[in-house]
């Protein structure tokens, strides 16, 4: 059962709906001038920068994703770790007692990618080592709720 959904924002639908607007007025008013320069090629290019501007909120702010249970948005974090952590990281993502948080590194070897709810009740965590020139999934994907989440959140 999925734990996330896509959520549309009303807010930024409606600021993207006013750009749009906005932009296609100043081109329709700059083309009703039929190109004569100055303050209507000023418009032309107003109108663009505002219709560019609502494709790319659109594109990039409209959709979110909760978690469905407590209805907090979801982040995706990224850190990686050298591979002589792996085995402390594991350790901790398992739940061993007395393991903690390995110091995250700048870039190497060990990619862990999570999503994690702003609450802290739902994360997902997946491992992933640099071989062969690419990332490969290490084990599976890692799906925690509840104090676990909590527990594992420490990580972001």
């Amino acid at each position: 059962m999925n734990k996330i959904k896509a959520e549309v924002s009303a807010k930024n639908v409606l600021i993207v709906i006013l750009l749009s607007i906005a932009g296609v007025y100043c081109i329709s008013q700059s083309l009703s001038e039929c190109y004569s320069g100055g303050i209507p090629a000023l418009f032309f290019s107003v109108g663009g920068l505002f219709c560019v501007t609502a494709i790319w909120l659109a594109l990039t702010h409209c959709r979110r994703y909760v978690y469905i249970e407590t209805g907090s948005p979801v982040n995706c974090v990224m850190h990686y770790y050298d591979i002589s952590q792996l085995e402390e990281l594991t350790d901790f993502l398992d739940g061993k007692e007395g393991s903690n948080v390995p110091k995250a590194r700048q870039c190497s070897q060990v990619m862990v990618t999570m999503n994690i709810s702003k609450d802290h009740r739902y994360a997902t965590v997946n491992v992933c080592v640099y071989t062969d020139f690419m990332y490969k999934t290490y084990g599976s994907p890692r799906i925690y709720e509840g104090e676990e989440a909590e527990r594992v959140s420490k990580m972001e």
